[in-house]
């Protein structure tokens, strides 16, 4: 086998790597609340599955926005990625995800949708883990890959109530907006 690497493979390399940056892009905008940046992960004629909402992507930003204001913690942890390349501009891609979020009792449209007449008392929270598959239609237009039509599939949902002595924050309060500290170092440059 020769050491040189074919211009092929290397595009190919190039694209997958593409594909992923746009999905760790779309969970830091969706956990960080930069709406642009969520936004800018899909072509603007996509259509998205996610369950309770499937539309167009100015609906889904206008639903993820709406449910995430009152969402004081959300991480979207992105597992494997596996890409099939259906043509040289078109792949599906399957990516695996664990969300945990917390709810405080102001949320109740979002706690009904998940626990359904469970109450959660003034300082207590809901935990929500979910495990979920993305299954994405990439496209490339315009030299940019994003996706074209997304389906989440949830797998399992688990929840809890947190009472208000067992609710911490680590090292700093929670910030979902453009004073968190990646937003900071970026905004600081080199």
């Amino acid at each position: 086998m020769s050491g040189a690497v074919d211009s092929a493979g290397l595009r190919r390399l190039l694209d997958k790597e593409e594909i992923r940056e746009n999905l760790y892009r779309y969970a830091r905008g969706v956990d960080r609340r930069d709406w642009e940046m969520f936004r800018s992960t899909y072509h603007p004629d996509a259509h998205d599955d996610h369950g309770p909402y499937k539309g167009d992507v100015d609906g889904l930003v206008e639903w993820v926005s709406r449910r995430h204001a009152l969402i004081e913690q959300s991480q979207h942890l992105v597992g494997q990625i596996a890409i099939d390349f259906l043509s040289d501009d078109v792949a599906v891609s399957e990516t695996y995800e664990i969300t945990t979020q917390r709810y405080s009792n102001e949320a109740e449209e979002t706690i009904r949708s998940w626990v359904g007449d469970t109450r959660v008392a003034d300082d207590d929270r809901l935990e929500i883990i979910m495990y979920a598959r993305m299954v994405d239609r990439a496209e490339r237009r315009g030299g940019a890959w994003k996706v074209a039509r997304r389906e989440v599939v949830i797998e399992q949902v688990y929840w809890r109530i947190i009472a208000a002595d067992e609710v911490s924050t680590a090292s700093a309060p929670l910030v979902r907006g453009p004073e968190d500290a990646v937003f900071r170092f970026l905004r600081a440059g080199a």
